[in-house]
């Protein structure tokens, strides 16, 4: 498992906060078929929360 492990810790979001997650995904300026952006989209933070949340425990 420690593979695993170190292709986890080269993660860019590896030890970030949900905030700075979103952030992250916030300079890529993604934006749906109605201009709506990513880390608008309350599905798409609920998994940053809770990604962050994972990590956390």
């Amino acid at each position: 498992m420690k593979q695993v492990d170190d292709l986890i810790m080269d993660s860019p979001f590896y030890g970030k906060s949900a905030k700075e997650i979103l952030e992250h995904f916030k300079s890529y300026r993604f934006v749906d078929d109605h201009g709506h952006h990513l880390e608008l989209c309350k599905d798409f933070t609920e998994l940053v929360n809770l990604a962050a949340q994972a990590r956390a425990e």
